[in-house]
């Protein structure tokens, strides 16, 4: 064990917390470092006052008071640049992106198109059934809106169960 990890586990080896073997360690290190031993001895009187110390509680008034800040804290509103921070911080990202994209001379259509033939491929695995064979824009183009459009009528008519 070295210096750093006797020092770390000094409240533990105060508490009686430590297995027998460390507890010889620290003993050790104790007797032969004399500014640990220090160390130890001081925070052995802290911890003593501590304890010899009377536990009050805590006022109704002051609970009340504490009450009243929390709620005047939480009612006011975020300052300006935590409200403009948010939606820069997006812009930014969607910049970077571009940028990216730019550099490496990708676009984003070409891919989406390799993202969409990669799921054609991908589902023609898992289901057996080939429904990117002819176009991958069939998945933009008819399937996803009409999901889309019947997951928006769902929830705005309040009949969908895995909403409710």
């Amino acid at each position: 064990m070295i210096r750093e990890d006797v020092y770390r586990k000094l409240p533990e080896y105060m508490d009686g917390g430590l297995p027998e073997e460390e507890r010889r360690e620290i003993e050790e290190w104790l007797a032969g470092d004399e500014e640990l031993a220090n160390a130890f001895s001081v925070s052995q009187q802290i911890d003593r006052y501590l304890s010899e110390q009377d536990w009050r509680e805590p006022s109704a008034l002051f609970t009340q008071q504490v009450v009243a800040r929390a709620r005047i804290y939480a009612a006011r509103p975020e300052p300006s640049w935590v409200r403009v921070w948010e939606p820069t911080k997006i812009a930014v990202s969607f910049f970077t992106v571009g940028l990216l994209l730019a550099i490496s001379g990708h676009t984003l259509w070409r891919m989406m198109m390799d993202s969409l033939r990669s799921a054609g491929v991908w589902l023609d695995a898992v289901i057996g059934i080939t429904l990117f064979a002819v176009n991958p824009l069939v998945l933009l183009t008819i399937i996803v809106p009409v999901v889309g459009v019947g997951w928006a009528t769902c929830v705005a008519t309040g009949r969908c169960r895995a909403v409710s």
